[in-house]
């Protein structure tokens, strides 16, 4: 049969083969053979063209806006600049991860969706939560496709060895293993794809909080407009809009010959731009100039979006205010003191009790660790919406501090002899607090202390009477 036959063609297309510029190509994923087969290539059979012409990628985006409001404009712009990590990697040497984080039902998941189904049928997101996968499977999964996007999902503070990992994909570091071919040989697993990182809480790793794009979604209740939204958005999605992502390819070079250029000029204003003086870490200047340049790039292509540079601005203003707040009070280190504290305070059956839980000799704090932990544990959720880290990796946040001593073996408390840590009251942050609820427990007169401060969740703010307030 002729090469170039109708019947040559229908052949090829069952094997999963065509034909572009005199050049075969062949996608084993194409091939008839596997199309019913469960276990082969499931992934790449994921990735394909799929959507409707009667959609528009204006009316798209403006949707997405409509429903997820200025998380919106991040989410495409991350997703666009995706497409090209490969040529951005070049230029930066690294590429932005971004959070979408928040309460249940707070809609971060279809934004997810949204990004992830510009390639295709959605690929099921990897759960760090589980446990199941290594770290470098992690890195693998990233290996997989080339320029497109893995969702992370159902994150949890605390676990060192997932942040280490989330740096590395960040500074785009894979991990190498050996060959057959020698005795040192070996070949590298590299970071392909970029990362949406899901969950409810937020990381409180200094360093990898300053390599996200934040987006914190706090609403999670809608009225019946609202939900109408959501339904016709999720509709698209499920019809189909990787085709936007063919007619988005075509910027390759501009993104070649102009990325750079953009991504410097973004910077420098971000820099300039006095409403930002908050943001004190570079790296997140950096992360989110990447945005800056692709929605530049975009507008000269003759790209019409529904959002323009002055709503992009007010976004960033927005979430780098949460953010830089996020990381000047985020520490489990901080979260602790601030409910010892109130558990001192706390007269109920979960109090922190004098003699019994804890004593003061001179500058010294002394509490025994296993008792204290289960009463925070208790009240870490109703007070920070997330869960305790373990008594482990928290013990280990507070013996890194400057105003840890020592653990000691011995010491008697009422009338048993336990183990004690003992800690620098004068060098506590918040040492004047901890003092009043001390002397308050030892006069026993609550109405002196009836009313106390403390500091809101989410914010600088100072509010009264209870900490756990709605």
């Amino acid at each position: 049969t002729p090469l170039y036959s109708s019947a040559a063609s229908d052949v090829y297309k069952r094997q999963g083969m065509f034909i572009f510029q005199k050049e075969t190509f062949y996608i084993p994923s194409a091939n008839l053979i596997y199309r019913n087969n469960p276990t082969m290539m499931t992934g790449q059979k994921k990735l394909l063209i799929k959507g409707s012409s009667d959609l528009s990628l204006y009316q798209f985006v403006q949707q997405m806006i409509e429903v997820h409001r200025g998380h919106s404009m991040f989410a495409f712009l991350f997703a666009t600049a995706s497409l090209f990590q490969d040529v951005i990697q070049t230029e930066i040497r690294n590429f932005p991860l971004i959070l979408f984080y928040g309460a249940p039902s707070s809609g971060k998941d279809q934004l997810s969706k949204c990004v992830r189904s510009l390639f295709g049928e959605i690929q099921a997101p990897i759960n760090l939560a589980s446990g199941i996968s290594t770290a470098k499977a992690h890195i693998r999964e990233l290996a997989q496709f080339q320029n497109t996007i893995s969702e992370f999902s159902e994150y949890k503070n605390g676990d060192s060895k997932i942040d280490e990992m989330l740096k590395g994909i960040w500074d785009r570091n894979g991990y190498k293993r050996g060959t057959i071919e020698s005795r040192v040989s070996v070949e590298e697993i590299p970071v392909l794809s970029s990362v949406i990182l899901t969950g409810n809480e937020y990381p409180v790793n200094d360093a990898l909080i300053t390599r996200l794009i934040w987006c914190e979604f706090q609403k999670n209740t809608f009225s019946n407009d609202e939900k109408k939204a959501y339904e016709k958005l999720d509709d698209m999605i499920k019809r189909g809009i990787s085709h936007f992502t063919v007619e988005l390819l075509q910027l390759r070079q501009d993104f070649v010959n102009k990325f750079k250029h953009k991504f410097r000029f973004f910077q420098s204003e971000m820099k300039e731009n006095k409403g930002l003086k908050h943001i004190t870490i570079d790296r997140i200047i950096q992360n989110l100039s990447v945005l800056g340049a692709t929605y530049q790039i975009l507008i000269e292509a003759n790209y019409s979006l529904p959002f323009n540079m002055n709503h992009l601005m007010e976004h960033i203003i927005v979430t780098t205010e949460n953010q830089m707040r996020k990381l000047n009070t985020s520490s489990p280190a901080a979260k602790f003191w601030d409910l010892f504290v109130y558990g001192m305070r706390h007269a109920s059956q979960y109090q922190i009790k004098l003699d019994l839980d804890y004593r003061i000799d001179g500058n010294e704090l002394k509490f025994n660790w296993t008792q204290v932990y289960g009463i925070i544990q208790k009240e870490w959720w109703t007070r920070y919406q997330e869960s305790c880290p373990s008594k482990t990796n928290l013990k280990e946040q507070l013996t890194k501090q400057s105003y840890y001593i020592l653990d000691k073996r011995a010491e008697r408390f009422g009338d048993k002899s336990t183990s004690v840590v003992l800690f620098d009251i004068n060098q506590l942050p918040n040492k004047s607090d901890l003092l009043n609820a001390h002397e308050w427990q030892m006069s026993n007169d609550k109405d002196n202390f009836s009313s106390f401060t403390t500091i809101s969740k989410d914010s600088n703010t100072e509010i009264s009477d209870n900490p756990f307030y709605d």
